[in-house]
């Protein structure tokens, strides 16, 4: 299956030198009344960026099958902060903006209805350590971004949703769905975890 180009084109259409800052907060402790004040202009600037493992359902017509995906190597990223609007930019012309979403709004999160082992945790425990959360993650506030990252042939779209753990810490699900002529729908749940 040809989905290497998608895969890879997500992980990197942020690519930009990380720079070391001094950051501080605990997202167990922001409420929502701070998120547009502390939370977005605090995440302005450079990430590293893991994509992590995760899993490929392939559905045509009634039969679905399940495929691992394998972690890719670290990437970099970076968000913007101007005028009251965060984006994430990314190769060429493609701008996302970021907005700061309700947890209860989130529904499954992408969760596949297949028992694939880790996939129903919502951000990538292995990849943030020690650096785990004190909260569960209906407490922690949520980021989330999206676009359309297909051709007129093959559409496809994508949502990253992100847990902010803390100023230099996120992690979550990046979701992806595909429609391709031959294979069928394509859904492609992964960790993602950016961290400064």
């Amino acid at each position: 299956m040809r989905f290497g180009a998608i895969f890879l084109g997500i992980s990197l259409m942020i690519a930009t030198p990380v720079v070391a800052e001094n950051h501080t907060f605990d997202g167990c402790d922001l409420t929502p009344d701070e998120y547009d004040d502390i939370l977005l202009p605090i995440l302005d600037g450079a990430w590293q960026v893991q994509t992590g493992p995760g899993v490929m359902l392939v559905s045509n017509g009634t039969t679905q099958t399940a495929f691992p995906v394998q972690p890719e190597k670290p990437s970099t990223g970076t968000f913007s902060f101007a005028d009251g609007i965060l984006i994430v930019s990314g190769q060429g012309t493609d701008n996302f903006e970021v907005t700061v979403a309700s947890p209860e709004t989130l529904g499954d999160y992408g969760l596949p209805d297949q028992d694939v082992p880790g996939m129903q945790d919502m951000m990538d425990f292995e990849a943030i350590g020690e650096n785990a959360p004190n909260c569960s993650t209906d407490v922690l506030p949520v980021v989330t971004y999206s676009g359309d990252i297909g051709t007129a042939e093959t559409p496809a779209n994508f949502e990253a949703i992100l847990h902010v753990i803390s100023a230099d810490l996120m992690s979550g699900i990046l979701i992806t769905n595909v429609t391709a002529p031959e294979q069928g729908q394509i859904h492609i749940r992964r960790f993602i975890t950016f961290q400064r």
